[in-house]
C-alpha cells in the first residue's frame, strides 16, 4: 500500500483540472503537474496544515461540501 512507502506525506492529489478545461484529470504515478493546474487533494487529519505550508497557500474556511454516493463511507463522512 501507498502509506507504507510514503508514510510521512498525509496528502494524495486525486484531480487536476488543467488550462480552464472540463476536463478532470486523475493523477497517476507518472503524471506531470504544470504550471496553472488547479489541483483537488484528499488529507488525513492535519495534512491540510502541511499542505498549505508547502504550497504557500492560506487555509480558508470551507462552507459547503457535496457528498456523492449513497455508501457506507459517504454515509460516514456525513456524521
Amino acid at each position: 500500500m501507498l502509506h507504507n512507502y510514503c508514510s510521512d506525506i498525509h496528502f494524495i492529489p486525486i484531480a487536476i483540472q488543467r488550462n480552464g478545461s472540463p476536463l478532470t484529470i486523475i493523477p497517476r504515478g507518472d503524471t506531470v503537474f504544470k504550471e496553472g493546474d488547479r489541483v483537488v487533494f484528499i488529507t488525513s487529519k492535519g495534512g491540510d496544515e502541511e499542505l498549505c505550508r508547502l504550497t504557500g497557500k492560506e487555509k480558508t474556511e470551507i462552507k459547503d461540501v457535496m457528498i456523492l454516493g449513497g455508501g457506507k463511507i459517504g454515509f460516514k463522512n456525513c456524521l
